[in-house]
Formats: structure tokens, sequence, C-alpha cells
């Protein structure tokens, strides 16, 4: 199994980012309008719910080790080769 995620890459990680444009007079009309909703009994007031759940980040640390570990021996193994291959060139030509 190692062997066949050996030469797999990690994918990049992307960035979704939704840009916000902000309109003062759009603002201020909303404002007044859940203000007068509340005055009036109209509206209940919502709880405050995070984006940010806990343990999005669990398991990061760990993947990148993973992937560097990968890395490294995807490194060794590179240079293992080429030293083979120069070893080779060199026996052959050179100490006949």
């Amino acid at each position: 199994m190692a062997l066949l995620r050996f030469f797999r890459l990690a994918k990049p990680k992307t960035f979704n980012y939704i840009p916000v444009f902000y309109d003062e007079r759009e603002e201020k009309l909303k404002e007044r309008e859940e203000k007068i909703k509340r005055e009036m009994g109209l509206e209940k007031t919502k709880d405050y719910k995070p984006q940010i759940v806990r343990g999005t980040m669990r398991g990061y640390l760990k993947k990148s080790r993973a992937v560097n570990r990968y890395s490294s021996l995807r490194l060794i193994l590179i240079f293992a080769i080429l030293l083979a291959i120069a070893y080779y060139i060199i026996v052959k030509f050179f100490f006949r």
C-alpha cells in the first residue's frame, strides 16, 4: 500500500474567498427594520452561532507530518537512484 501512495503528491489547499461589499445606507436600513420588528414583537432575537466549529483543525498536523515524511522518503529514493546511476556510469566507462 505504501508503494502505491509513494509517488502521489498531496493536493494543494484551496482558499474560497467571497468578497463582501458594504453599503452604509442599506446597513442602517436593515438595523432600523430589525429594531422596529423587535419593538413590535414580530421577530424573535436570533442566538449567536459561531462559524468556526471546534475541531476543524484536528488532524491537520498529522496530515502535514505524513506529507513531510513521504516527501522525505521520495527525496531519499531519488537521490539513491541517481547515485546508483552515477556509480554505474563511472564503473562502466572509467574502470574498464
